[in-house]
């Protein structure tokens, strides 16, 4: 067959309907130091051992339909992730959770799901601020004295290039969770997703450029994001809202 017969062979094929499963998921433990690619890569075979009828793309090299609210960083653990997977079959959402972990690695874990309306906008785009738990000696004083600043100017990376750039209006919320000897846990909220974006390494980079937090203290913070939104600060609401 022709190269431009393939193609049309390819647009001609029936329009297929997908049933779009929004899961809310853990990655905790060992797994949390896989990057994106692997943690996608991790799920498309989950799915394919517990025999899910994934829709998959169109194409020369299809893939399975699945799209993750909002990226983590390698070593951020996530007590409250959301993976959006198309299926061309309905299947109960207690018996796709049952299977799903089933066959998933050690500290990956699906706790709920649903399936969300037709026509739904994408995930990605539906998320507008994050929470994070940091754990690290110290750090409540220096995210106070931090924020009290009207500007927060770091050096962020950005297609390619290092950039200067302003996140203090990213940073929403700051509260002390608890303190057990001399390490804090202190929760913030930031504004996530894909046109505003506050990574938590961003904001103890910040800490430790203006407020002297020392490196040692910085690079061995535990982070873990603790949930995702939708909706304007301060009426914020969980994503699992949009879901049935």
């Amino acid at each position: 067959m022709l190269e431009n017969e393939r193609q049309l062979a390819m647009t001609m094929k029936p329009h297929r309907v997908a049933h779009i499963l929004r899961a809310k998921f853990a990655r905790t433990g060992g797994i949390v130091y896989i990057g994106h690619l692997d943690l996608m890569r991790t799920f498309e075979r989950v799915c394919r051992r517990a025999g899910f009828p994934l829709l998959y793309s169109q194409g020369y090299n299809p893939r399975p339909n699945m799209v993750f609210a909002l990226p983590l960083g390698v070593g951020v653990a996530t007590t409250s992730d959301y993976v959006d997977i198309s299926l061309e079959e309905r299947i109960e959402i207690d018996e796709f959770i049952t299977r799903f972990n089933l066959f998933c690695p050690e500290g990956l874990h699906i706790s709920e799901g649903g399936y969300v309306p037709s026509g739904s906008g994408s995930l990605m785009a539906e998320v507008s601020a994050a929470t994070y738990l940091i754990s690290a000696p110290h750090i409540y004083s220096y995210a106070e004295s931090l924020l009290k600043r009207s500007s927060v100017l770091v050096m962020k990376r950005s297609k390619g290039k290092m950039k200067q750039a302003e996140i203090r209006d990213l940073i929403l919320n700051l509260e002390q969770e608890k303190l057990v000897s001399e390490v804090d846990t202190i929760h913030i909220t930031v504004l996530a997703g894909s046109s505003r974006n506050l990574r938590p390494d961003l904001f103890l980079e910040a800490m430790a450029e203006l407020e002297g937090y020392p490196s040692e203290d910085k690079d061995n913070a535990m982070v873990t994001r603790t949930g995702l939104f939708r909706g304007e600060f301060p009426n914020l609401e969980p994503l699992s809202k949009s879901y049935s």
